[in-house]
């Protein structure tokens, strides 16, 4: 007969039961929340690769919270500047692009690739960079050069200026623009530039186009200068008139200044303007000059359009001459600026110099007495290229200016190797060579 188990282990069979499941159940749950942190951790892990890939496949620009906060910024430097108006169709058209060059449309997120004819419309910013420069064309207010680096933002607004039709607006937050715009009305031109916390209206005088041109500097202060005309620059309630041949620096939250001459233009002194320059294999030095002036700095651009869009060279120099040797077949253009602090000048006149590859040897004729001499001197003449040297063996030979030669020569008794090269002003050359057997009978014979 079997014994009962006591009441006391059946009661501790079942709370090791009841444990054993609580333990199980609470690893189950472990397990599961740790799967879950896996997968949230995995989540995240591709989200952020998701948007690494996207970063490096949309074209990089100015952060949107610092190209709008910037821009923000100086609309309010001017009660002038109306924002908030919504995007237009057409503000102006990006004229010209010379290599890359990106713009974000309003609204839009990331930066694309710009191309020649392109709408700009309000709200719509445009940037440069290192080896690019753009042209954006207004409908009614001329046309504007970016210079690399830059970055603006257009805008179309009624202004304090013209209250019964819209004007355009350039916000320039960084490099260099410039630009030559038209008289539209009475009232000056139509556009205002923004920068450097101030608004500046440029004013035509009487009927001629108003040229000005502008450098947004790495502190957020900007340099305007005035070519042709004036402006009427507002920024925190003063006012200053900027005239021709006049500078002023702009600084955020700093009172107006007063305008400044601009430093004098340079002379350029060579290449002449052009001038035409050949070379052979290796690319030329080109050394250019001009003349001192009193402010010792200059900037130097070096273009291949009259333009100066299509930049192939810019430099900053303290010496009045520059050297350069890495330029190949082509038209180049070229001018120089003087340089005062921040402020530049007017550019000396815009030269240019073509250089061409000539790879083709010079013309050689040469004539001999014949295969066969009995003197022990020889007359050696000949034709070749105005301007070429003539070398008979180690000896150079006389040349006229017409490309004739001649030169007397010894020879050994015996074949005598005859050898006469033409070298060109770039180093072609052109080789003739004959073998010439001289009979000398005796000593008496040598004429």
């Amino acid at each position: 007969m079997k014994q009962r188990e006591p009441e006391q282990t059946r009661g501790t069979g079942a709370r090791g039961a009841l444990l054993s499941g609580g333990v199980q159940r609470i690893k189950r749950a472990v397990i599961g929340g740790s799967e879950m942190i896996l997968a949230v951790v995995l989540v995240l892990f591709f989200f952020a690769v998701f948007t690494g890939i996207l970063v490096a496949s949309f074209p990089k620009g100015s952060g949107l919270s610092n190209l709008y906060g910037d821009l923000m910024d100086r609309g309010r430097a001017d009660s002038s500047v109306t924002l908030g108006l919504p995007a237009r169709i057409f503000v102006a058209e990006l004229a010209q692009v010379n290599h890359r060059v990106k713009d974000r449309p309003p609204h839009d997120v990331a930066w694309r690739s710009s191309s020649t004819g392109l709408a700009l419309s309000n709200n719509h910013a445009v940037q440069t960079f290192d080896d690019s420069t753009a042209s954006i064309k207004f409908e009614s207010a001329g046309t504007l050069f970016l210079g690399p680096n830059s970055l603006v933002v257009l805008r179309q607004q009624q202004t304090a200026y013209h209250m019964l039709r819209d004007q355009a607006a350039l916000v320039v937050l960084g490099g260099e623009v410039r630009g030559l715009l038209p008289q539209v009305g009475s009232d000056g031109v139509g556009l205002e530039i923004v920068a450097g916390g101030a608004t500046a209206r440029l004013i035509s005088a009487e009927g001629e186009a108003a040229e000005f041109a502008l450098t947004v500097h790495e502190d957020k202060s900007a340099t305007l200068q005035i070519l042709a005309g004036s402006a009427e620059v507002k920024a925190g309630g003063e006012t200053a008139l900027v005239g021709a041949d006049e500078a002023l620096t702009l600084r955020p939250s700093v009172s107006l200044g007063s305008p400044v001459p601009l430093p004098r233009t340079p002379r350029l002194l060579s290449p002449a303007d052009g001038s035409r320059r050949s070379y052979g294999r290796a690319a030329p030095r080109v050394e250019m000059r001009w003349r001192e002036n009193e402010t010792g700095d200059y900037r130097l651009v070096i273009a291949r359009d009259r333009e100066l869009t299509d930049l192939v060279h810019e430099s900053h120099l303290r010496d009045n001459v520059f050297e350069i040797g890495n330029l190949t077949e082509g038209n180049y253009f070229w001018t120089v600026t003087g340089v005062m602090g921040q402020i530049r000048g007017r550019s000396a006149e815009v030269r240019s110099f073509k250089l061409v590859r000539d790879l083709e040897p010079p013309s050689l004729s040469v004539e001999l007495p014949g295969e066969t001499v009995e003197t022990a001197r020889m007359l050696v003449r000949g034709q070749t290229d105005p301007g070429a040297k003539v070398l008979v063996g180690h000896n150079e030979a006389p040349t006229e200016e017409s490309g004739e030669f001649e030169l007397m020569v010894d020879l050994r008794s015996g074949p005598n190797i005859i050898v006469v090269e033409a070298v060109d002003e770039v180093g072609n050359v052109a080789y003739f060579s004959q073998y010439v057997n001289a009979k000398l009978r005796a000593s008496g014979n040598r004429q």
